[in-house]
């Protein structure tokens, strides 16, 4: 079985005023659904991937974290969005906080987003539609 994801692929801005217009693309993946876990919010989490502190760490549902990602919530609240595709060997890391560096403050990471692989994101927020 191949695993098929409706992912936003581009935004639009129309002129004379109109608001931003997102249109969706399929995006067929060759990795098998077998290496995956499949959440109630029809997430796809691959089980090479490794999320310390699962209990700060929330995914809002549809989104894809493939194999290699590894998510930090153990140092801090990791919010990921909808309609996410998290490639592989990416690494989300909560930020220092700026005046107390023995703290970490929350991460966001807005939905229709795709993370390229290979990344280390150590930001408070990664915006929507990116």
């Amino acid at each position: 079985r191949k695993l098929h994801f409706l992912h936003c692929k581009h935004t639009i801005k129309f002129e004379q005023g109109y608001s931003h217009h997102q249109f969706f693309t399929s995006i067929t993946m060759s990795q098998e659904t077998e290496g995956y876990i499949k959440t109630t919010t029809l997430n796809f989490v691959s089980r090479k991937a490794k999320i310390d502190g699962a209990k700060q760490v929330e995914i809002k549902g549809r989104s894809i974290l493939q194999e290699g990602v590894h998510v930090r919530g153990d140092y801090a609240i990791v919010r990921i969005g909808r309609y996410c595709e998290i490639d592989t060997n990416t690494l989300l890391e909560p930020p220092l906080h700026p005046l107390d560096k023995s703290k970490r403050i929350p991460q966001v990471i807005g939905s229709h987003t795709h993370i390229g692989s290979d990344s280390q994101i150590r930001a408070a927020a990664v915006g929507s539609m990116v």
